[in-house]
């Protein structure tokens, strides 16, 4: 009987809650979601260009001269960021002066008259500016300065500095290993004494002062004339090639190779209110497209160095090595020039440190 009960209860139960669920409000069902556009598909051709309120416009000024294959390789670089930024992004190529002279770039970027500074001569405004590339001379060639730029903290220290002058480090750029052009063979440090040699204010006089030459600034120009009427026994000018495009191999039948004092090297700035304006995609454009152009103009300098070498050879004109101890003389009296340099810059003495350190790394500097 008390079985009978307990099942009765459970029924009555089960159905007395039926009967509540059933009478309960039924719920209203969840409101469709809003639609949405569908995104759209990468592009597979060029990008249509921004509208006009979106796009820029710049103006870059390099250190070559139009008619150098070098400026072709500029101004490559240039039409393919607009290329890459589907338009958004133009910049407009000038040789050198063509705005400014080389020497008035730096303030003229800093002050907005163009954007983009392909040359770096900027050491008067501060010596870091000097210690930051001209250093490269200590290297052997192209890769090592790479290294030190892109692994070694170069880049880092050059972004900091360019900052400090309302400027956006854009890269270094470089060309094949500078030669000086001699009349006779000087190939030791004995051979530099009393040697009347052209060479740039600045650093590199004081170098050919310390080797014991005697040094003479004159004008590019006349640079050939003084070779051929005595003037002067030696010059240093530019790489092989570029000597042998000012006709030097004529009056003069040596040249440094390598090149022991110099691998030629520059960096490019940009003003840095007009860096910031740029989305994040154009700015990663342009700092990524300029390490290809520094690859592509190094490659062009060096072909046609190799070519020069090669057609100098047949007349008779040839390379100086450079013996072990000039070699190493010359990388010691540059560095005490550069570290003197460093006592007078905020900046100066890291990028020594950061050089010194990276030589003494790969065995060209220390024990």
């Amino acid at each position: 009987m008390k079985s009978r009960l307990a099942i009765l209860l459970v029924v009555v139960i089960t159905v007395t809650a039926l009967l509540v669920a059933g009478c309960a409000p039924k719920a209203e069902p969840a409101p469709a979601p809003a639609p949405t556009t569908a995104p759209t598909a990468a592009p597979t051709t060029t990008p249509t260009p921004a509208p006009e309120g979106e796009t820029y416009k710049w103006r870059a000024q390099t250190l070559w001269d139009a008619g150098e294959n070098v400026y072709v390789d500029f101004a490559n670089w240039c039409a393919s960021v607009g290329e890459l930024s589907g338009g958004q992004l133009t910049i407009e190529p000038f040789p050198a002066g063509a705005i400014v002279s080389y020497d008035e770039a730096f303030d003229a970027v800093r002050q907005g008259m163009f954007e983009i500074n392909g040359a770096s001569y900027a050491s008067g405004k501060d010596i870091a500016f000097n210690n930051a590339v001209a250093p490269f001379v200590l290297y052997e060639n192209f890769l090592q300065q790479r290294i030190w730029y892109y692994r070694a903290g170069g880049k880092e220290l050059m972004d900091k500095l360019y900052r400090e002058w309302d400027l956006q480090n854009l890269g270094i750029h470089g060309w094949g290993n500078e030669s000086m052009v001699f009349k006779d063979p000087v190939d030791t440090i004995e051979e530099f004494k009393g040697l009347k040699v052209r060479a740039p204010a600045g650093d590199v006089a004081k170098l050919m002062e310390r080797l014991g030459a005697d040094v003479a600034t004159i004008p590019g120009p006349d640079v050939y004339l003084a070779l051929s009427t005595g003037v002067i026994d030696a010059a240093d000018w530019g790489s092989p090639s570029m000597n042998m495009s000012k006709g030097f191999f004529e009056v003069a039948n040596y040249y440094s190779l390598p090149g022991y004092h110099s691998a030629g090297r520059s960096s490019a700035s940009i003003n840095a209110e007009a860096y910031d304006a740029l989305p994040a995609d154009l700015q990663a454009i342009l700092l990524s497209t300029f390490a290809k152009y520094d690859l592509d103009q190094t490659l062009t300098a060096t072909y046609e160095d190799y070519i020069a070498i090669a057609e100098m050879a047949k007349i008779g004109v040839y390379g100086l090595p450079g013996s072990p101890e000039l070699v190493m003389k010359v990388r010691e009296i540059l560095i005490d020039i550069y570290n003197e340099d460093a006592q007078e810059g905020t900046m100066a003495k890291e990028f020594m440190d950061s050089h010194i350190n990276f030589l003494t790394q790969i065995g060209l500097w220390g024990g």
